[in-house]
């Protein structure tokens, strides 16, 4: 497996991951609308730098690094290709993104919000070593409350 910067070739793929609006919250937030594109990823990409996990010609997931200033990075737009999920690839992307985020960004904390109901992905970042500093609630494209957890770790 390779942690690499964002291809072209492969957005298509990702963008086809999310089912419905609701998926693309999850995994998006309320930055990405439905049906998710290539032209909105690219986009979305641009105020960051986006990174795939592959293995030989497969996508395996995604994420995105956001630079905060000041030692500060956040993490976020992380998804598992759905074939390949519960295999401990969510870990793996962010570990790798953890790794490049202090050594090339020189980053000392990561950060990332995440929905209260995506229990996989919070599990996934407790292991990690993500700790929880802030809740809040923002609305569903269906007009819900949706709980959203807050997380941070020291990195290095």
């Amino acid at each position: 497996m390779r942690f690499v910067k964002s291809q072209v070739r492969f957005l298509e793929e990702l963008a086809s991951w999310p089912e419905n609006i609701d998926q693309v919250q999850l995994f998006a937030g309320p930055g990405l609308s439905w049906p998710l594109s290539v032209e909105n990823l690219r986009e979305s990409e641009s105020s960051g730098q986006a990174f795939m996990l592959v293995d030989q010609e497969f996508l395996l997931g995604y994420c995105q690094l956001k630079s905060r200033g000041h030692g500060n990075v956040r993490l976020c737009r992380v998804i598992v290709n759905p074939r390949f999920r519960g295999k401990g690839l969510g870990q793996q992307l962010v570990c790798f993104a953890m790794q490049f985020a202090n050594t090339y960004l020189l980053a000392g904390r990561m950060e990332l919000s995440v929905y209260q109901h995506n229990t996989a992905a919070i599990l996934c970042y407790q292991k990690l070593g993500f700790m929880i500093y802030q809740h809040r609630k923002v609305q569903s494209p269906q007009g819900q409350l949706w709980k959203v957890l807050d997380m941070q770790k020291i990195l290095g």
